[in-house]
């Protein structure tokens, strides 16, 4: 919850829950109010009244104020939005997570905003999490990984060089509408449902030559497709957004 997502069978644990806890606290309240109160003794009518608008209120408060605590203690209401928004789609298992554009953007900032001025190794985007392999802070050119769910970052394991300095880039380079095209062409030709992820990274090209016929061992920075399985893979220019590799093993 903390992390601005849930579990569908939460939801009835959570609902039943709230209904145990207002019922106990009702109770209480109930006894308290009916102990002996003026507001009750000189017009039961009234009293009466104001009862029932006490008793139908507070469950609603109660309900709402604690689900919505974690959330707005964190600042991750736009992660609960996106979880409930997605519900119907979850329960029928056609939820794409962040390769829905939107959430694709959310998921994209905030990233840009964890990494910074910093440089990046490896940028993956999943349905529902994203890894980065960027820069320790304050340790240039040592790397650590993180993964980032909703505003929870976990950064984890111990630093480690890069294989290869040339491989690092940053964040201004890792275009957003970049990314977005490529999304959008994966769209019209697949399910997005069936991607496992999508990242983005400085590799060279195997198998390609330059014109002379010798081998190109530069690096280049291409967005991939991953597809569950692994067993078909996409290469995207990053920085054209043209597909330049379409790869099933």
């Amino acid at each position: 919850m903390i992390s601005g997502y849930f579990s569908v069978w939460f939801i009835p644990v959570f609902l039943l829950g709230s209904i145990l806890a207002g019922f106990v606290f009702l109770s209480l309240g109930g006894k308290f109010l009916d102990g002996g109160k003026q507001v009750w003794r000189l017009n039961d009518k009234r009293g009466n009244k104001l009862k029932t608008v006490i008793y139908s209120i507070f469950p609603l408060l109660l309900l709402t104020g604690g689900f919505l605590l974690p959330y707005k203690i964190t600042g991750n209401l736009d992660g609960l939005y996106s979880t409930v928004r997605h519900l119907p789609k979850t329960l029928i298992g056609q939820n794409i997570g962040n390769f829905e554009l939107p959430e694709f953007e959310r998921a994209y900032n905030r990233a840009a905003k964890f990494i910074g001025e910093r440089k990046v190794e490896t940028l993956i985007f999943y349905k529902s999490f994203t890894h980065i392999s960027a820069e320790a802070p304050g340790k240039n050119g040592k790397l650590r990984m993180t993964d980032i769910k909703g505003n929870n970052a976990s950064s984890f394991g111990s630093v480690y060089d890069p294989s290869d300095a040339n491989t690092l880039f940053t964040m201004q380079e890792a275009s957003l509408p970049m990314f977005k095209k490529v999304i959008a062409d994966v769209a019209r030709k697949y399910k997005l449902r069936k991607v496992m992820y999508v990242g983005i990274s400085r590799d060279i090209r195997w198998g390609r030559s330059y014109p002379d016929g010798s081998p190109d061992h530069s690096r280049h920075l291409d967005i991939r497709i991953v597809f569950n399985g692994g067993d078909h893979t996409l290469k995207y220019d990053a920085k054209t957004g043209v597909c330049i590799e379409d790869r099933r093993y």
